[in-house]
């Protein structure tokens, strides 16, 4: 009975702030006291943050979004539960309904994949006033998954972190014009857009500068080693304009070499506000292009 008693004083607590739920345990009869301790902590009024993680395959993330469905207190939600699209999809009805106003929403590593995006789509819409920040990182997002995004996010306006690292955005060079796009037609300047590792190509970089470099404080491509000196001279442009917002702009581990490094620097002539430029390299990595004096 432990976890039905558990779930019955986070239920009556008026002081918890934060709960994590990491790994159900796995016993015959679990299933009722999970349900136990869910009726529980859905009657809790001040839990602000939550964070679960580990629930596998289990019913158990369902319990959690139903769980949720009375919490207009809750400001971050957390939903790392490893089960793909499916869990996606309750969680997207959840938000759908409106009741949550949510500041943060991270959903990484989950592999939610395209589908898991458009399970979210409407639901991001209808809590998007309240957002201040979203990370989809690790998802096996893609090209169609982008898109749906940015319709998702049309009404976040008060959006001030966007994190999408680790996402293959290879082919993505249409997913990310609608980012540019949906960055520059917005009513808002995002203080934060994190997509490392994505393997950004130069035409998706080619895509997606403009509005980077005019609607962001900081950029990080960090990791994304497929951009060359040709995809780099579109960033480049864009921060030669007065209209460039970027303070922090990082490049490291992308191998740019002395090719790249002449292109930045046509960039920095006239440049009024960046403030911080990573170009750390792998040492480790014989086949990284390195910086040699004359690019410096």
């Amino acid at each position: 009975d432990d976890l039905g008693w558990l779930g019955y004083f986070i239920g009556k607590s008026v002081k918890l702030y934060s709960l994590d739920i990491w790994d159900f345990p796995v016993y015959e009869g679990v299933e009722q006291q999970i349900h136990a301790f869910m009726d529980g902590i859905a009657r809790n009024q001040s839990i602000r943050k939550i964070i679960t993680s580990s629930l596998g395959d289990y019913d158990g993330s369902t319990a959690i979004v139903r769980a949720l469905g009375s919490w207009t207190q809750l400001e971050e939600l957390v939903y790392a539960c490893n089960n793909g699209p499916t869990g996606c999809s309750a969680l997207g009805t959840l938000l759908e309904l409106g009741v949550l106003k949510l500041r943060q929403l991270r959903i990484a590593s989950n592999d939610i994949g395209d589908d898991g995006v458009a399970s979210l789509e409407n639901g991001l819409k209808s809590i998007g006033s309240s957002l201040k920040e979203i990370c989809l990182s690790e998802n096996s997002i893609g090209n169609e998954g982008l898109l749906t995004l940015m319709t998702g996010l049309e009404s976040c306006t008060s959006l001030e972190i966007l994190s999408l690292s680790d996402n293959d955005f290879s082919l993505a060079a249409v997913g990310l014009g609608s980012l540019s796009d949906w960055l520059q037609t917005a009513a808002l300047n995002l203080d934060t857009l994190c997509l490392q590792y994505c393997a950004i190509t130069d035409e998706g970089l080619q895509a997606l500068a403009e509005g980077a470099a005019k609607h962001c404080k900081d950029l990080n491509l960090t990791g994304n080693d497929s951009i060359t000196a040709s995809g780099l001279k579109y960033l480049s442009t864009s921060m030669q304009s007065e209209g460039c917002l970027l303070e922090n702009l990082y490049l490291s581990y992308m191998g740019i070499g002395d090719d790249g490094a002449e292109v930045l620097a046509r960039g920095l002539i006239g440049n009024k506000s960046l403030i911080c430029l990573p170009l750390n390299v792998d040492v480790e990595n014989e086949e990284e292009i390195a910086i040699t004096p004359a690019g410096w």
